[in-house]
Formats: structure tokens, C-alpha cells, sequence
């Protein structure tokens, strides 16, 4: 009789301890969770693994997910899929162009031109677009467009022949 007594003392203990929560039991205690703790991420129970799924602002609020239903009872493991939702770029601020007018670019680049010795080169301006015609040498070019550009053109058509 304490033989039978004694084996089915085990076989009930074995029966319980193999029949932990249901998986219906932990989902509802997994959505609870997630419903106090974070909004926007929903978990689904298989076999007592839960898999969590949805989107959050950043690194931290996808661990808590994981954290608030890790200690739920019958829960084996945690399968966290839960993405970080990009944060938009800044806006970028677009500075206006500033254009010289006709004369205000002449004056500019022939006095430029004249501060640094550059002759032989002829500037035509219609519009903002400085047009630049003569001979000059190789490696004065640079220079010359250092100096032109410094002027604020709308367009520069260089027709410059290099000596």
C-alpha cells in the first residue's frame, strides 16, 4: 500500500511539474504585460516560446519588451523580432544662392583682376553669367577662378586659351 501510495505521490508530481501554464495562460499574462509596459509591440506563445513582433522608438524600449514577459511562468524563451523604427532625417536648411548683379560682379572681378596683376583676359557679363574670353597662362587659371567665383556669378563660361 505505501508502494502505491508512494508511486502515485510521484506520478502526480512528475504530472505536474510536466504540465506547466497553458500556452492560452501565457498569452493572456504576455499581453498584459505588454499592454502596461510596450505599446506597439505584441507577443505570440508557441509552445511556451514567445515571440515578440511590432516597432518602437529605440534599442531600450525593445529590451523592456523582452524583459516585462521574460519571468511569466512556462515561459521557455524569448524570440525578440521587434524592430527600431528610423527617426526621420533633420530637415536641412537651404541657404539662398547669392547671386551679384550685372555691375556689382564687373566692378568686383575687374578690381580683383586688377589687385592681382591678371591681364590679357576679357569678362563679358549678361544675366549673372560671366563670360571669359583671352589667353592666359596654365597656371594662372586657378587664380582666375578663385577670383571669379569669389564674385558670386550665376554660371561661368570659361573660353580662356591656355598659353
Amino acid at each position: 500500500m505505501r508502494e502505491k501510495t508512494f508511486l502515485m505521490t510521484g506520478f502526480l508530481a512528475l504530472f505536474l511539474v510536466a504540465c506547466g501554464p497553458s500556452d492560452e495562460n501565457i498569452q493572456e499574462e504576455v499581453n498584459t504585460k505588454l499592454t502596461s509596459t510596450s505599446p506597439g509591440v505584441i507577443g505570440k506563445v508557441t509552445n511556451g516560446v514567445v515571440t515578440l513582433s511590432g516597432e518602437v522608438v529605440d534599442q531600450s524600449a525593445k529590451t523592456d519588451a523582452a524583459t516585462a514577459v521574460q519571468d511569466i511562468k512556462g515561459v521557455k524563451k524569448i524570440d525578440n523580432q521587434v524592430t527600431i523604427a528610423l527617426s526621420p532625417a533633420p530637415p536641412v536648411a537651404i541657404d539662398s544662392v547669392k547671386i551679384s548683379p550685372d555691375d556689382a560682379l564687373r566692378k568686383s572681378v575687374d578690381s580683383s583682376f586688377a589687385a592681382n596683376g591678371i591681364t590679357g583676359i576679357t569678362t563679358s557679363i549678361s544675366n549673372g553669367v560671366l563670360t571669359l574670353t583671352g589667353q592666359t597662362a596654365k597656371t594662372s587659371l586657378r587664380k582666375i577662378m578663385q577670383i571669379v567665383h569669389a564674385s558670386h556669378p550665376k554660371k561661368v563660361n570659361n573660353q580662356l586659351t591656355l598659353k
